[in-house]
Order: C-alpha cells, then sequence, then structure tokens
C-alpha cells in the first residue's frame, strides 16, 4: 500500500458552513444520483482539483430540529459510508476545532493533526482505556476505517482557555475558521497529487 500513488482524495466535515467555501472554490457538484442513500442523512460533492479526484462529504442535517449532524457518530457513519462508497486513497477530516493558547494557538490558525484522540469516551476497565481513547497517529499511519491513511486539517473557531464562553466565540469565528481553511485545503489537495503514500 505505501507504493500506492494517491489519486482520490475523501475530505469529511460537520458543518456545510466548514464545507461550502471549499464546495464552492473548487466547483465540486452535489452527487446526483446520491452515491450514499437514505436514510443516511450525509450528502456527497465530487470533482476533479490538479489531476485528484476530489470527494466531499458533509454530514448532513438532523431531521428534527434541522441543525448540521456533529459529533463522533454522525462522522463515523459519513466517514464509513463515504470510504465504501468512493474508495479513497486518503481521508482527511477537514473543519473546525477548538485551539488552546497555551500550545500557541489563535484564531482562524490551521494546524495539520499529528494524532487523534477519543476524549470523550472514557472506559475505566483493565485494557480498555487505549480503546476507550482510541489514540491513533495521522498522516499515512492507516486509520480504522477501511485502513485509508487519514490526515486531519481543522482551523481554530475558539480558545479553549480563553476567557470567552466557547459557544459564543465559536459562532463569531466559525465562517472566518472556515475561509482560512479552504485558503489552505487546496494547497493540501494539490502536495498529496500524486505523492505516494509513503512520502507523505
Amino acid at each position: 500500500m505505501a507504493e500506492a500513488v494517491v489519486k482520490r482524495v475523501l475530505l469529511v466535515f460537520a458543518m456545510r458552513a466548514e464545507a461550502e467555501p471549499l464546495i464552492q472554490a473548487l466547483g465540486l457538484t452535489e452527487d446526483s444520483p446520491a452515491k450514499i442513500v437514505g436514510p443516511a442523512p450525509c450528502v456527497t460533492f465530487s470533482g476533479v482539483h490538479d489531476g485528484l479526484d476530489i470527494h466531499v462529504v458533509w454530514n448532513g442535517t438532523d431531521k428534527d430540529t434541522g441543525v448540521d449532524n456533529v459529533g463522533t457518530v454522525p462522522a463515523a457513519l459519513s466517514t464509513y459510508l463515504a470510504v465504501m462508497a468512493f474508495k479513497p486513497d486518503v481521508v482527511i477530516s477537514a473543519g473546525t476545532s477548538g485551539g488552546f493558547k497555551a500550545q500557541g494557538a489563535s484564531i482562524g490558525d490551521v494546524f495539520l493533526g499529528s494524532a487523534v484522540i477519543n476524549h470523550d469516551r472514557r472506559i475505566p476497565l483493565p485494557n480498555f482505556d487505549k480503546y476507550g481513547i482510541g489514540y491513533a497517529l495521522c498522516h499515512a499511519t492507516p486509520g480504522q476505517i477501511g485502513r485509508v491513511p487519514l490526515l486531519c486539517v481543522k482551523a481554530v473557531t475558539d480558545i479553549v482557555d480563553g476567557d470567552r464562553p466557547t459557544g459564543e466565540e465559536f459562532l463569531e469565528n466559525l465562517h472566518a475558521a472556515a475561509a482560512a481553511l479552504q485558503a489552505t485545503l487546496p494547497r493540501v489537495l494539490s502536495y498529496l497529487g500524486g505523492r505516494k503514500l509513503a512520502e507523505l
């Protein structure tokens, strides 16, 4: 697999506001007919950028409240279904996140994650602690879903260890962070195109 060349990339977004700037900038179109059929609420978009087949999956909206499906369960479902549908060479978990001032983060900074940790799933049983936290390296290390390499590219919307309420700061900065993300993601995609997985 390390000799495989990157030709197809899947980007996963929780919120439409995070995905929309990239969808527009790359001229991606909503897949019709749908590549992932209901009852899954996720929506996919596809196109080509710098010779790469680009696919975006957005988690969709909750049918009862109309808000974006955010959180680990919608992300896992959308990612799994999109990996099965598109067979990507690389998955990019893209979107926004909180950042830590103590670590040097500022609003609008874009970070490439080196690992992911499931911070809200603690299982205090012998041998289940590592599974519960779900620590996994990113980059060219295959993730759990389909053993596809995972990259995480996140723009900071709020400062976790700051003085302002997180929700207020998030809403104030969501569109600016999404714009910063859109400015970065095309460069990440151009870098990936035609590279061997071992080069990532």
